[in-house]
């Protein structure tokens, strides 16, 4: 069955192109040899990212202990059926079992989609002008990497995920914004670096 595209992950944080993963695995000519896209649409759910939408095959994503919501575009559908019986066991042993790590959903609707998104901007611009910070990653500032693949893809904001690296460290570190007030975040954050 393969992997998942994860829409939004990794470390540091970046937007996966969806519609050319997709357009590239639809060019195949006969329709028996396509290998299914699946796509991991865990951290922006349906609200933030139309993934069946931009081509991909089967749609899934954590929403919660143990519940995993599936979508499948039609020509799944229509040209699946050994593929149903294979995307069941992928998620059954994957999904389930823990044995790969998925990003927790971290939005339950397009509101709080929405303020994560805003708070996490908020928290971006904080950082990419932090004196200590010596790289970001946030797919929402136009200086990021997946920035342009991010506003093509992403809907309604661009998620609560943002990556940096301070002065003297390898290590990326994670901010997980859940739409709360973006000064106390600052302030927290500000506090953690000293100054």
């Amino acid at each position: 069955m393969g992997e998942a595209l994860p829409v939004l992950g990794g470390v540091p944080v970046a937007c996966a192109d969806v519609r050319a993963v997709a357009a590239a695995r639809h060019d195949m000519r006969d329709v028996r040899e396509r290998r299914v896209l699946l796509v991991d649409n865990s951290v922006p759910g349906s609200w933030g990212c139309a993934a069946c939408v931009l081509g991909a095959d089967v749609v899934w994503g954590r929403v919660g202990e143990g519940l995993v919501a599936v979508s499948l575009s039609r020509f799944f559908l229509k040209h699946g059926a050994e593929g149903s019986r294979r995307l069941r066991e992928h998620l059954d042993a994957r999904c389930m079992s823990g044995g790969e790590r998925l990003e927790d959903a971290t939005c339950d609707d397009g509101r709080s989609w929405r303020a994560a998104s805003d708070e996490a901007q908020v928290v971006a611009s904080f950082l990419a002008c932090h004196p200590d910070v010596t790289e970001l990653r946030y797919p929402g500032l136009t200086t990021d990497p997946s920035f342009e693949v991010a506003a093509r893809t992403l809907q309604g904001g661009f998620g609560p995920l943002l990556d940096y690296r301070l002065a003297g460290e390898d290590r990326w570190h994670r901010v997980r914004c859940d739409g709360g007030d973006p000064r106390e975040r600052i302030l927290s954050l500000e506090a953690e670096l000293g100054h």
